[in-house]
C-alpha cells in the first residue's frame, strides 16, 4: 500500500502543476473519512482494521472540517462534552440517532471508522482569468469602474453556458 500511495502522489505531482493544487497528500484507510484525515495530516496509510483507533484521539472538529458536517452540530457535540471522536464512538448509535437523527448516526459511523462511502473525485476548477494592466497608472476611480465593468462583461461571456459557482 505504501508503494501505491507513493506512486499516486508521484503521478499527481507529475500531472498537475503543484502551484494549482498547493501540494499533494495521499491517505489510504478503510473508509473515506479516515483516508481524508490521514491525507490531511500527511499520515499516509492507516492499516486495515485500525481506522477507529487512528481516529480516536482526533477532535470532533474534523467532522465539520473534513466530513462537512454542519458546524453548529459539531459545536453542540463540543458543548455536550464530546471533544474527541472516541467519545462520539463510545456512545450507542441509537442514542445519537434519537437525539440528532440521521446526522447523529452518520457522525457515529465516521467516528467509529465505519464510513463505507465510496471515494469521490473532485475536479479542479478551471480558472478563467480576466485582467488589465495600466501604463501609466490610472489616477481616477471612474476609469477603473469603467474597465472593471468591461472585465466583468468579458468574464460573463467566457462563462456563458457553464456552471459558475463563484465569481
Amino acid at each position: 500500500e505504501q508503494a501505491m500511495a507513493e506512486r499516486v502522489r508521484a503521478l499527481v505531482e507529475h500531472t498537475v502543476p503543484l502551484s494549482a493544487v498547493g501540494g499533494v497528500s495521499v491517505g489510504i484507510a478503510d473508509g473515506r473519512f479516515a483516508a481524508m484525515v490521514a491525507a490531511r495530516e500527511h499520515h499516509g496509510i492507516v492499516p486495515a482494521g485500525t481506522s477507529a483507533a487512528f481516529l480516536a484521539s482526533r477532535s470532533v472538529q474534523l467532522l465539520a472540517e473534513v466530513a462537512g458536517l454542519p458546524a453548529d452540530f459539531v459545536h453542540l457535540l463540543h458543548r455536550l462534552g464530546l471533544r474527541t471522536l472516541a467519545q462520539v464512538a463510545a456512545l450507542p448509535t441509537a442514542q445519537l440517532e434519537a437525539r440528532f437523527g440521521a446526522l447523529g448516526a452518520f457522525a457515529h459511523r465516521l467516528a467509529t471508522g465505519t464510513d463505507e462511502r465510496p471515494p469521490v473525485v473532485h475536479e479542479q476548477a478551471v480558472v478563467q482569468p480576466v485582467q488589465r494592466s495600466f501604463e501609466p497608472p490610472v489616477h481616477h476611480s471612474d476609469a477603473l469602474v469603467f474597465v472593471g465593468r468591461q472585465m466583468a462583461e468579458e468574464l460573463m461571456a467566457v462563462l456563458a453556458g457553464q456552471a459558475c459557482t463563484q465569481l
